[in-house]
Parts: C-alpha cells; structure tokens; sequence
C-alpha cells in the first residue's frame, strides 16, 4: 500500500515539477536584467580572487586589494569592448565593398554552375528560391552610377534623405543603448566590488544555512564550485591567447587585412562553445571578403581554423582546461543553446561554468544525484571505439611529456 502510494505521489508530482520548471525559465528571462549582472559578477569575482588576496599577502589592506583587482578586471572589459567595437564599425564601413566582392563570388559560382549543369543564373535562383532582387543586378549598378547636380549618385542622394528623416530616432536609440549598457558594466563591477570585499560573510551566510552536520558537504560544493570557475574560466583565458597567436599567423600569411584584431575576435569567441567557433569562422571569411576576396584567402583561413580546432581540441585542451567541467557534449550543446535562448551571448557564455556548478551540487544530493549523472561524463565513452585522431593525438602529448 505504502508502495502504491509513493508510486502515486511521484506521478502526482512529475507535472508538478514541469510546471515549476516552465516558471522557473520565464522567470529567469523576465530577471535578464537583475540576474545576469549578478552572474557575470559571481563568475568574475572567482577569477579575481587569487589576484585580490596576492595583493593582501604583499600588505595591502582588504579594500584597496579589492578596489584595484575590480578595476584591472575594468579596463580589461572596456579595452575589449573598444577593440570589438572598432573592429565591427571597420566591417560596417565596408559593407558596400564587401556586397561587391560577394556578388563577384556568386556571379563566378553561378558561371561555372551553368559551364556545368547548363543551367541559366535565373534557374539556379528558381531552384534554390531565392528572389532576383537579393543580389545586385546591372541596372541597379547603372542607376546607382547616375549622378545627380551635386555630384553624388541617384542612391547615395536617396540614402542621404532617407538618413536626415530618420537619422535622429537611430541616433537616440544608439545612444540609449550604449547607457543601457553602461550602466550594466559598471553595476557588474561594483557588484564584483562587494563580492570580493564581503566574500568571508557571503561563504559564512551559506554555511549557515545549512546544519552543522552538512557543513562538510557545503564546504565541498563551494570550493568544488569556485574550483570550476577558476579552472575553467582561467584555462579559457589562457586558450585564448595561445589560438589569438594560432589565429594571427595563419589570418597573416592569408593575406587578411587587420589580421591580429581579427584573430583576437576569433579567439575571445571561442568562450562560448561550437557557436563562437562557426561565428568567427563567418566574421573571418567577411574580412577575406573585406581583403579582396582571392580564393587563395578563403582557403587560408579554413586551412587556420582546420588546424586551430585540431590543436585545441587534442593538445591544448586537454592540458591547459582539462575535464575541470565535467560536461558531457551533448548536455554542453543543450546548456549553450538553452543560454542563449534565455540571455543570449551571456546566456551562452556563463551556460557552462554555472551547468558545471549545478553538477556539483546534484553529486553531494542524494535525490539529485541522477541528474548529475546525466550531466556527466560517465558512462558516454567506450574504450573498444578511440577514433585515429584520438590516438595520434596521445602521440603528439607523449611527445611534450
């Protein structure tokens, strides 16, 4: 009976719990902007934690040590966003020429096509369902060469007149959004100020929490925790350096223009998993565009990624972040893509570190212990089953060792 009941109990509860999830999601988006300051804050101040007490142990008191660990973090921040956002102006001021090098691609691409298959451009866009008006045809060309009195063409006129009506909404918004995002940044930073300024409290608050005799387990879940963010995290950064020079050579001897902004583009992308990789790869391929547009160009940066996701996936990997986040891929997909849907690039972006977190915690919970281990990599490899790669790359390793 008793048995019946706690079957009954659990189907009860099952729709209860999908209920609670569904909320807990929309919750979730509807708090973007309180919670994800606070995240970005909690994830950065485990980073900054060795730095700030480095400084304590040379002397310096608890809020000076704390004040200028945040503002190292700050202008680091800010340095980043400066150069991203130089470089993305570069590529919207060049949009025109690179339009004009992709029709290039396309019309060339549409030639050999029909040399081929003898199927006609206009086929080719019938097949595939694409409207002629997506690309530039002649007569666009022609009648945006017509000059006007002023010396100007037909279009740029027109786009002048269209920007003067217009102009002044776009011009505000920009400038709301950059406040907006502003005073974000600077909320994270003052957030990450108090965290590391009460972090002895804040570690105090949650062992109070909990009875003393679980005091042993929350001991272990918070360093288990702050040992991801600062494995994981910090083994990122450093990965990152090493694929910005990986990048650079290869975007270099490409003949790709900017090519060490755009390479520490590439590689600050590789922080969210698989989509910053595709996302790079399509940024780099507009700059060939960008550089002239040589098929020698397209194939160097392929042959640069190619190689780059090659050593990091089987030589630096492994060594500089290891299994610090013990995520199985297909969960680390579902978590980057649930994150982005949720917060977008900072959803993708601290998706792992806090999925690696939880799977901590579900380890030292009884009843959640099968979630962990759905989260984990138990039980995902079979040692009868190494692909070549994985075996020439344990070659490469025993080489270093």
């Amino acid at each position: 009976m008793d048995t019946h009941q706690e079957k009954s109990s659990k189907y009860i509860l099952f729709p209860l719990y999908i209920i609670a999830l569904y909320f807990l999601i929309l919750g979730l988006m509807k708090a973007y902007t309180f919670l994800a300051p606070i995240s970005i804050a909690a994830l950065l101040t485990m980073i900054l934690l060795p730095i700030a007490r480095f400084l304590e142990r040379k002397g310096l008191k608890r809020s000076i040590s704390t004040l200028l660990s945040s503002l190292i973090a700050l202008i680091l921040y800010f340095s980043i966003f400066v150069i991203l956002s130089l470089q993305a102006n570069s590529i919207y001021e060049n949009k025109d020429k690179i339009m004009e090098h992709l029709a290039t691609t396309v019309e060339s691409l549409q030639q050999s096509v029909e040399n081929i298959a003898g199927l006609s451009p206009e086929k080719q866009m019938e097949i595939l369902n694409i409207p002629p008006s997506v690309l530039p045809s002649d007569d666009q060309s022609e009648a945006s060469a017509e000059k006007t009195d002023d010396g100007t063409s037909t279009t740029e006129a027109e786009e002048s007149e269209s920007s003067k009506g217009a102009g002044g909404p776009d011009v505000k918004t920009a400038i709301t959004e950059f406040l907006s995002f502003l005073t974000y940044s600077i909320l994270t930073f003052i957030y990450i100020f108090f965290f590391l300024f009460y972090r002895k409290k804040i570690r105090l608050s949650i062992l109070k929490i909990f009875s003393n005799h679980d005091n042993i387990k929350t001991n272990k879940v918070l360093k288990g925790s702050l040992a991801i963010a600062q494995n994981y995290l910090v083994g990122r950064l450093i990965l990152i350096f090493f694929l910005w020079i990986i990048y650079s050579v290869g975007m270099a001897v490409s003949g790709i223009d900017s090519p060490i902004i755009i390479s520490l583009i590439a590689a600050l992308l590789s922080l969210i998993p698989y989509v910053g990789t595709v996302i790079g790869y399509f940024i780099a391929m507009l700059m060939a565009l960008v550089s002239g547009g040589q098929t020698s160009m397209f194939i160097g940066v392929s042959i640069t990624y190619g190689l780059a996701q090659f050593i990091e996936t089987y030589i630096l990997e492994p060594f500089i972040v290891g299994d610090k986040v013990d995520l199985n891929p297909m969960v680390t997909i579902i978590v980057v893509i649930l994150g982005g849907s949720l917060w977008g690039v900072v959803g993708m972006v601290i998706s792992i570190p806090f999925f690696g977190i939880l799977k901590i915690v579900a380890d030292q919970i009884p009843e959640l212990r099968p979630l962990g281990y759905f989260l984990g990599k138990e039980d995902t490899q079979d040692s009868d089953d190494e692909d070549q790669l994985g075996k020439l790359a344990d070659k490469i390793k025993g080489l270093f060792k």
